[in-house]
Protein backbone atom coordinates (compact mmCIF):
# COMPACT_ATOMS: atom_id res chain seq x y z
CA UNK A 1 0.00 0.00 0.00
CA UNK A 2 1.59 3.06 -1.04
CA UNK A 3 1.26 6.48 0.98
CA UNK A 4 -1.48 7.97 -1.20
CA UNK A 5 -3.86 4.20 -0.76
CA UNK A 6 -2.95 5.07 3.13
CA UNK A 7 -4.21 7.98 3.23
CA UNK A 8 -7.36 7.36 0.98
CA UNK A 9 -8.20 4.47 3.50
CA UNK A 10 -7.79 6.55 6.69
CA UNK A 11 -10.00 9.39 5.70
CA UNK A 12 -12.75 6.45 4.63
CA UNK A 13 -12.19 5.04 7.99
CA UNK A 14 -12.21 8.17 9.93
CA UNK A 15 -15.40 9.67 8.20
CA UNK A 16 -17.10 6.30 8.80
CA UNK A 17 -16.78 6.30 12.19
CA UNK A 18 -17.33 9.96 12.33
CA UNK A 19 -21.40 8.54 11.15
CA UNK A 20 -21.62 6.17 13.83
CA UNK A 21 -20.66 7.93 16.88
CA UNK A 22 -22.59 10.37 18.91
CA UNK A 23 -19.70 12.21 21.03
CA UNK A 24 -19.14 15.78 19.75
CA UNK A 25 -15.86 16.48 20.14
CA UNK A 26 -14.79 13.30 18.36
CA UNK A 27 -16.61 13.37 15.78
CA UNK A 28 -14.81 17.12 15.13
CA UNK A 29 -11.47 15.08 15.54
CA UNK A 30 -12.64 12.56 13.15
CA UNK A 31 -13.60 15.11 10.58
CA UNK A 32 -10.70 17.09 11.22
CA UNK A 33 -8.11 14.10 10.79
CA UNK A 34 -9.98 13.20 7.28
CA UNK A 35 -9.88 16.56 6.17
CA UNK A 36 -6.05 16.52 7.11
CA UNK A 37 -5.49 13.11 5.40
CA UNK A 38 -7.38 14.82 2.00
CA UNK A 39 -5.23 17.76 2.12
CA UNK A 40 -2.25 15.43 2.32
CA UNK A 41 -3.22 13.68 -0.95
CA UNK A 42 -3.83 16.66 -2.81
CA UNK A 43 -0.11 17.81 -1.85
CA UNK A 44 1.06 14.42 -3.14
CA UNK A 45 -1.15 14.18 -5.95
CA UNK A 46 0.18 17.82 -6.88
CA UNK A 47 -2.85 19.55 -6.92
CA UNK A 48 -3.02 21.40 -4.43
CA UNK A 49 -2.05 25.34 -4.94
CA UNK A 50 1.64 25.70 -4.53
CA UNK A 51 1.06 29.08 -2.45
CA UNK A 52 -0.83 27.28 0.07
CA UNK A 53 1.19 25.70 2.63
CA UNK A 54 -0.66 23.12 4.53
CA UNK A 55 -0.70 22.69 8.06
CA UNK A 56 1.06 19.93 10.16
CA UNK A 57 -0.08 16.59 10.08
CA UNK A 58 -2.75 16.10 13.07
CA UNK A 59 -0.56 14.01 15.40
CA UNK A 60 -3.86 11.90 16.56
CA UNK A 61 -2.95 8.60 17.60
CA UNK A 62 -6.04 6.21 17.31
CA UNK A 63 -6.30 6.08 21.38
CA UNK A 64 -6.68 9.83 21.26
CA UNK A 65 -9.47 8.41 18.69
CA UNK A 66 -11.17 6.31 20.46
CA UNK A 67 -11.21 8.03 23.96
CA UNK A 68 -11.38 11.31 23.47
CA UNK A 69 -10.10 13.39 26.59
CA UNK A 70 -12.37 14.87 29.32
CA UNK A 71 -12.57 18.43 30.12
Amino acid sequence: MNRLEYLQDQALRAERLAKSITDTLTVERLQSFAAECRRQIKLIAGTADPIVRAPRPHQMSRVELAHPAHG
